[in-house]
């Protein structure tokens, strides 16, 4: 949720407008819930497009909820996902920072 947040600021900070700003996160919310291995499992996609599912953070929580659920995994066996959580979060941070930072600019620019 934390790492959502941050990327919408980025993303406000990136169009400057709410409704720009709504129609790229749902255009990019559709893609990530297809190629996220929610809807579709990401081991039939194309190898190229598991790579990129792989690379979807939704793809890490998705991974963690099945094997806790379906197999009783353990902290072991969940570290790799927790570790790209976290390279998300750090990533979605910067980026939020740096939008929060253009919409102060822009802020003054109209002042």
């Amino acid at each position: 949720m934390i790492i959502q947040v941050c990327i919408a600021y980025g993303y406000y900070g990136l169009f400057q407008s709410p409704v720009l700003c709504t129609q790229f996160h749902m255009f990019t919310a559709v893609l990530f819930s297809i190629l996220s291995g929610y809807t579709w499992p990401y081991y039939g996609m194309p190898e190229g497009l598991q790579f990129i599912s792989i690379s979807i953070p939704v793809f890490n929580v998705i991974s963690i909820v099945r094997k806790v659920s379906l197999m009783g995994a353990g902290p072991t066996l969940l570290t790799k996902y927790f570790l790209a959580l976290l390279v998300w979060l750090l990533v979605a941070a910067g980026l939020g920072l740096l939008g929060c930072a253009e919409t102060d600019e822009a802020r003054e620019r109209t002042v």
